[in-house]
C-alpha cells in the first residue's frame, strides 16, 4: 500500500514540475498536491504526540507556502509561512535530539556564509546589494533547521548500546530526516539565488524537486519514528 502511495507521490511532484515549465495554469492547482498527500498521510497516521503535531503543524504551513508563493502579490506572505514551518521543524528536531555540536553549527554556517558573499557579489555587479538581505533571515534559518537536524543522529547514535548484528534501531528513519533537511537547505540555497541573482532554466526542477524530497524524507521518517 505504502508503495503504491509513493508511486503516486513522485507522480504528483513530476507533474507539478512539467507543469511549471508548460502550464503555469495547471500548475496553480499542481503544485500544493503531493503535499496535500503528506498531510493525508499524517491523517492515516494520528497520534496525540507533541512531536506529531509539530510535524503535522510544519508541512501545514509548507502547504499555506506553496499557494501563497504562486503570485506576486502574496509571495512575502508565503515565504513568511515556509519560515513558520521551517521553526516548527526546527523545535521538533530539538525535541527529538536536542542541541546541535558546534563543530556541526561552525561548518554551516561557514558553508552558507561563503555562500552569502557568493551572492552579495552577484548582486553587487548588478546593482542590487540591497535584494540580499531579504534573503538573508531566511538562509539563516534553513541552516538552523539542518543544524538542529544533524543532532537527531548523533543522539540516536549515542544510545544506542547494542552489537553491530543487532542493526541501528531508529537511526534509519533519523537518517531519512536529516536527508530531507539537506535537501531543503539545498533548495532554498538555489530558490534565493534563483530569485534575487538570476534565473537559470535548470532552477525550477532542482528547487521543486529537492523541495518534494525533503518534505517526503521528513514526514517518511517522522511517521516511522513515532510509530
Amino acid at each position: 500500500m505504502m508503495i503504491v502511495f509513493w508511486c503516486i507521490f513522485v507522480l504528483a511532484a513530476a507533474f507539478s514540475i512539467y507543469c511549471r515549465y508548460n502550464n503555469r495554469m495547471w500548475y496553480n492547482f499542481a503544485k500544493p498536491v503531493p503535499l496535500f498527500m503528506l498531510i493525508g498521510l499524517y491523517a492515516m497516521n494520528p497520534s496525540s504526540l507533541a512531536l506529531y503535531k509539530l510535524f503535522l503543524a510544519g508541512i501545514i504551513a509548507g502547504v499555506a507556502g506553496d499557494i501563497l508563493l504562486l503570485r506576486e502579490k502574496t509571495f512575502r506572505y508565503g515565504a513568511a509561512f515556509f519560515f513558520l514551518g521551517h521553526i516548527l521543524y526546527i523545535v521538533a528536531f530539538y525535541r527529538m535530539g536536542g542541541w546541535p555540536l558546534l563543530g556541526i553549527c561552525l561548518l554551516i554556517l561557514g558553508y552558507s556564509t561563503i555562500y552569502c558573499l557568493f551572492l552579495f557579489r552577484r548582486l553587487q555587479s548588478q546593482g542590487g546589494v540591497g535584494n540580499v538581505w531579504m534573503g538573508t533571515p531566511y538562509l539563516l534559518m534553513v541552516s538552523l533547521l539542518l543544524m538542529f537536524a544533524s543532532t537527531t543522529v548523533g543522539q540516536m547514535a549515542n544510545r544506542y548500546t547494542g552489537s553491530l548484528s543487532d542493526g541501528f534501531p531508529g537511526i534509519f528513519e533519523q537518517l531519512v530526516m536529516f536527508g530531507g533537511a539537506m535537501l531543503f537547505y539545498i533548495s532554498d540555497l538555489v530558490l534565493v539565488w534563483n530569485r534575487y541573482a538570476g534565473n537559470f532554466r535548470a532552477a525550477q526542477l532542482v528547487i521543486l524537486g529537492t523541495y518534494y524530497s525533503a518534505q517526503a524524507f521528513i514526514t517518511w521518517g517522522a511517521l516511522e519514528y513515532l510509530s
